[in-house]
This record gives C-alpha cells, structure tokens and sequence, in this order.
C-alpha cells in the first residue's frame, strides 16, 4: 500500500510524512525533494530555466515511476501535484490523506517559507 499525503502547500505534508513513515517503519519520499535529486536541479532553478509546464510534467512522470515501482511508501505530494486531472489515474491507485489546515495557518507557514516556493516567491 501506498499512503499519499496531499494538501496545499505548507500544510506539512512533508513533516506528517516523515513521522507516519518513523511509526510504520516505511520509508517516506517527498516528490519535490525526489523531483530535486533526480533532476540535479532544484524547483526555483526548474521553474526559472524550464518553466512550471515542464516542471508538472517532471511532476507526473516522477508520480507515475513512484507509485508503479513501490508497495509500502508514504509519499507527501507537492501542493500543486493533485491539481492536475492527469495525475488523478496515479493517486487513486494509493490510499490518499488530505491535510486541510486554517489560512491562518497556511499564511503563518508560509510567509516564513516563501523564497523557497516559487509559485509565491514574489508576493508580497
């Protein structure tokens, strides 16, 4: 079984996962973190060099190869991953958990985060 974790970004997907993943004695894979290490660059280098397009579709190729090649996983999605409808055939093959935080909250986490986001990175 797969158990994905999504939510908007900031929402802590990355730091749930990590510690249901230290309880089911899973592994845990963040898909930036794995897009990053596979793609040798990071998400702000991708998105300035290559544009969100291309990195969505890194985003769905990297879901798919995930979730074919492994049985126990947690895996804590990018904010933006279950926004796209082609993405869909992949997380309904996993047992899916949203994590539905306050504004309050999200704004809070994210103000400090922001420079590490693209898709905020110039609000103000």
């Amino acid at each position: 079984m797969i158990i994905t974790l999504m939510g908007f970004m900031g929402s802590g997907k990355s730091s749930i996962g990590r510690r249901l993943a230290q309880r089911l004695d899973w592994p845990c894979i963040d898909l930036d973190d794995y897009i990053v290490k596979k793609e040798r660059r990071t998400i702000n280098e991708i998105f300035a060099v290559s544009g969100e397009d291309h990195f969505r579709k890194l985003e769905t190729h990297y879901l798919k190869k995930l979730v074919r090649k492994n049985d126990k996983i947690i895996l804590a999605l990018g904010g933006g991953t279950p926004c796209h409808k082609r993405n869909w055939k992949y997380i309904k093959k996993t047992k899916s958990i949203y994590l539905k935080r306050s504004p309050e909250y999200l704004f809070k986490n994210l103000k400090e985060k922001k420079d590490n986001r693209p898709l905020i990175k110039s609000m103000s």
